[in-house]
């Protein structure tokens, strides 16, 4: 009792504390716009100005100073916490566009049934960045475009997907079922892009549950109604597909683990998921039985990648393992893991701070951090750290499941031989296409 009225109070103190902050905000902005238009001409010469230049000016300067000096380097630094530093931009824009696009070439080289090199590389970039800022048009999963104009504009399905045909040719750990949840704005394309680099730094067939963009705009609203419980449909459709399918799958005895996967947004849908399945939040969600229970604490590792999510139940009670991966400088990590004060981002639905907690670290409350790393995305901030600069050295991820560097070019040696292409075929074709 004693201690839910201290955890009470100190709610009730931070609540005062972030009003008072918010407030003096509210009258820096007002502030601020009295002494533009006090400088702006309105009513020169008048008494009343005067007596509101007096009053504001003053105020304005002192109060407003703060909020314009810290917006612009805060600005810079979400920036920055996003895109990483100039030295990984060349990384990003080959694996966040150039590849993607690559994969939609080879796409509609299917759909069109042609060479994928009769189709103008430039189509593919638009095509690509149309899919992942624009909304689609919600079509059923088993309608196929058939032109290029219904690829572009018809949405993705929310659906789950087997490894690629050449990632399963030499599967030396059969047993094992690795998973992966994108986060947003993600096409197919892209998440087949992410899928090979985890093929290339783990060495397993990796499936896949695509969370389909809706272009940014709402796949941020969707990150806030799952994260906060907002909005009442808040990521609802991949929180019920990954649901479905994680059921399922540790219910195949043909498979003794199940390893997923998932960044960004991808944490805050595994999140929400995990508590469902647990009935960590007394749910009494119809799917979580004492058969999926006992299934996840025996089978069942995740790792979060740049986790933003407000619950992510471990201690060896609800998971066999769970590892929280963030960088230091991630806009997105401070979101959830790194949020500095948890006790003071209550989730609208069940008034609950943020739950992120770990089998390895409970203590740290599930925290592997690596300082001074910049940046968001997948590739260019995450593997690359991992397959080259011995990031995150402490995870169990990158100490029992990470390939070395030898073998790796083995391992991408045998999916060229998979798909009938030498190295050097593969040369004279890039030089055909230059």
């Amino acid at each position: 009792m004693m201690t839910d009225v201290v955890s009470s109070t100190v709610r009730t103190i931070i609540a005062l504390i972030s009003a008072i902050v918010s407030l003096y905000f509210v009258v820096a902005g007002m502030c601020t716009m009295a002494l533009v238009t006090c400088y702006t001409g309105k009513g020169n010469g008048n008494d009343n100005s005067r007596i509101i230049e007096l009053l504001f000016v003053p105020s304005g300067l002192i109060m407003a100073t703060p909020y314009f000096f810290y917006m612009i380097p805060a600005l810079l630094i979400t920036v920055l916490g996003v895109l990483g530093l100039p030295q990984t931009w060349q990384a990003e824009l080959n694996c966040e566009i150039m590849e993607p696009s690559k994969e939609i070439q080879h796409q509609l080289a299917t759909i069109l049934q042609c060479n994928y090199t009769d189709i103008p590389f430039y189509k593919c970039v638009g095509v690509y960045l149309y899919k992942i800022l624009i909304a689609g048009i919600p079509v059923p999963a088993t309608v196929k475009p058939t032109t290029i104009w219904e690829f572009m504009m018809n949405r993705e399905p929310c659906k789950y997907y087997k490894p690629l045909p050449e990632q399963e040719i030499k599967n030396q750990y059969p047993r094992e079922l690795w998973l992966y949840v994108n986060g947003i704005g993600a096409s197919l394309a892209k998440a087949n892009v992410t899928r090979k680099s985890l093929y290339q730094l783990f060495n397993r067939p990796i499936h896949l549950l695509h969370n389909p963009t809706d272009g940014f705009v709402l796949d941020l609203i969707e990150c806030i109604g799952g994260k906060t419980g907002l909005f009442l449909y808040g990521s609802s459709e991949p929180r019920k597909v990954l649901k479905e399918t994680l059921v399922e799958l540790l219910q195949n005895t043909n498979y003794d683990k199940i390893v997923l996967i998932a960044h960004s947004q991808g944490t805050i849908i595994t999140g929400n998921v995990l508590a469902d399945l647990g009935n960590v939040r007394n749910d009494d969600d119809p799917l979580s039985t004492s058969e999926i229970r006992t299934l996840m604490k025996h089978k069942l590792e995740i790792y979060a990648l740049a986790n933003a999510a407000h619950i992510m139940p471990g201690s060896n009670k609800v998971v066999a393992h769970l590892e929280s991966i963030s960088n230091r400088c991630d806009t997105v990590a401070w979101l959830g893991q790194c949020f500095p004060v948890p006790l003071l981002w209550l989730d609208r639905t069940y008034m609950n701070p943020i739950q992120i907690t770990s089998s390895s670290h409970p203590d740290l409350t599930g925290r592997i951090v690596q300082n001074y790393a910049w940046g968001h995305l997948s590739e260019a901030h995450y593997f690359e750290g991992m397959r080259n600069q011995g990031w995150y050295s402490k995870s169990k991820l990158v100490q029992e499941y990470l390939v070395p560097k030898k073998q790796k070019n083995q391992q991408q040696q045998d999916v060229r031989a998979v798909q009938g292409q030498s190295i050097q075929e593969e040369h004279q074709q890039d030089k055909k296409e230059k």
